[in-house]
């Protein structure tokens, strides 16, 4: 039986040093300034919206198209043995993470390199809390970014803000 993505957050939260456990108990806490202005969501299909020449990774010199047997998304990472080297969740986390995130916020793995994973998120985190939440999981999920993290009010409160408009998520791993 899979483990729920819950349990990975959990995992991956106790592994953490002191420091950056410290780091992310703040995010919780953390209310938007007032003065922060929340970028305004996008109205219309997202296909219309996505300016497709600011993609948020570089397009491969090499693709692969695979026709994959799910229509689930959250699936891929094991069909593919996808995860598992270095800090990259195993297959089966990324697919409890992967599932986790499309039942919230309508998130589909999109694109998958040899160190990257790339979503595509149908429906944002609707509040600022939403996304300090979801800014967590994504600090947990790829601690890659985590370590070069810059844990300032600002850049959270920034980051945090973004999440509610993006309709990209990209993690690498190296």
């Amino acid at each position: 039986m899979r483990r729920p993505a819950e349990d990975f957050f959990e995992e991956a939260y106790r592994n953490l040093d002191d420091e950056l456990r410290m780091a992310l108990d703040e995010l919780s806490s953390l209310t938007p300034d007032p003065d922060l202005e929340l970028p305004q969501p996008v109205e219309g299909p997202m296909w219309t919206v996505f300016d497709h020449s600011k993609r948020p990774i570089e397009p491969f010199r090499e693709v692969a198209a695979l026709r994959i047997p799910t229509a689930k998304s959250w699936r891929i990472p094991a069909f593919l043995l996808y995860g598992g080297w270095n800090d990259a969740p195993s297959p089966e986390d990324m697919m409890a993470v992967a599932e986790h995130w499309h039942t919230r916020f309508g998130a589909d793995i999109c694109a998958i390199g040899s160190g990257t994973l790339e979503f595509r998120v149908s429906r944002p985190p609707a509040s600022f809390q939403d996304a300090l939440c979801l800014l967590r999981e994504q600090l947990l999920f790829c601690q890659e970014t985590l370590e070069d993290y810059q844990f300032s009010r600002e850049a959270i409160q920034s980051h945090a803000a973004s999440l509610t408009t993006s309709r990209y998520w990209v993690f690498w791993w190296d």
